[in-house]
């Protein structure tokens, strides 16, 4: 994806224009995909959830704050309409590296990222992403721990 951002060669789901460099943009937190901020923000306003009024009219969809609205590709409903741009690792930013990145250290909670196995003990992680600020997921936690069995004869290393 970073390359793709990076060429221009990236496509907006919504408009199915390219990406360019400088466009404004919006990812969603679930699905990873990016989008320009203007299409996700037409998005929101016509795609909006309310909850109490289904068939709300047009004219007042303008006048009312957004209630809840979907992702045009995965869907998950998010709560805040998106007013303003932000890199990838959510500060706002003017200047970068990568097209959409700060540059500076991602630090998303891996916690998110690592992959449950049903059945085995799982032990929470408190470790962040240490790469630049980047599209798409976090890599899952590489730290490795070591635990001793509750037999006290075993140690167990985890990842």
């Amino acid at each position: 994806m970073d390359e793709l951002l990076r060429k221009a060669q990236y496509e907006c789901i919504i408009c199915c224009d390219m990406i360019r460099v400088h466009d404004r943009t919006w990812n969603c937190n679930n699905c990873f995909n990016v989008f320009h901020l203007k299409c996700t923000q037409q998005w929101a306003r016509k795609s909006s959830v309310d909850p109490n009024e289904a068939s709300a009219s047009q004219e007042k969809k303008k006048n009312q704050q957004i209630q809840e609205w979907r992702c045009p590709t995965c869907q998950s409903v998010h709560r805040n309409f998106p007013h303003h741009y932000y890199c990838f690792c959510d500060p706002e930013t003017s200047n970068y590296r990568v097209p959409h990145s700060c540059g500076e250290t991602c630090s998303k909670n891996l916690e998110l990222f690592n992959i449950k196995v049903e059945n085995e003990e799982y032990f929470e992680c408190k470790h962040r992403c240490t790469l630049m600020c980047h599209p798409g997921k976090c890599p899952p936690c590489s730290v490795k721990v070591e635990r001793i069995c509750s037999c006290r004869k075993t140690k167990v290393i985890l990842l």
